[in-house]
């Protein structure tokens, strides 16, 4: 006949077996937590992509940027594969243009140099594409969206001012 084991191997069997539990039990609870992370993960990205609105690959591309000096009249031209939302501030000596939803494959600046010199920048900023000029004396500037083939052509141009 087999023999019992005696109430101290009992207790250390049991003891192993709770232990076997407890890991078995924590390793679940760690895999169940780093899901949990990795999801929260996943859909805080995907909020913040939509928050932050950043361009998608069907939005306009600014796809050239030509800055045409001339000693009468110098101008910018930006070429874009399709129509966009110009949105425009001014402000003492400067305007900056936004177009909305556009992208742009590297940020360039410039000058021109006509019957005044100017300044240019552009740069992506959030979803938007910013061109900043400086150096108007009374903050005037043409804005021209025309069409050109199968793409969309922006020219800005900085209008004559008198010298008092």
């Amino acid at each position: 006949m087999p023999e019992r084991p005696t109430a101290a191997e009992d207790d250390a069997l049991l003891l192993a077996a709770r232990r076997r539990a407890r890991r078995e039990r924590w390793r679940r609870n760690r895999l169940w937590f780093a899901s949990l992370v990795l999801l929260g993960l996943l859909v805080g990205m995907m909020l913040g992509h939509l928050l932050r609105g950043t361009p998608k690959l069907g939005d306009p591309l600014l796809a050239e940027i030509v800055a045409l000096n001339s000693p009468d009249q110098a101008s910018l031209e930006l070429l874009l594969s399709r129509a966009v939302t110009v949105r425009q501030w001014r402000e003492p000596g400067a305007i900056a243009l936004h177009l909305e939803r556009t992208r742009l494959r590297e940020p360039r600046s410039g000058r021109l140099q006509g019957a005044r010199p100017l300044r240019w920048r552009i740069e992506a900023q959030g979803s938007a594409v910013r061109v900043l000029v400086v150096g108007l004396e009374r903050g005037e500037l043409e804005t021209r969206l025309e069409q050109v083939g199968e793409h969309w052509r922006l020219r800005l141009l900085p209008k004559a001012t008198e010298l008092p």
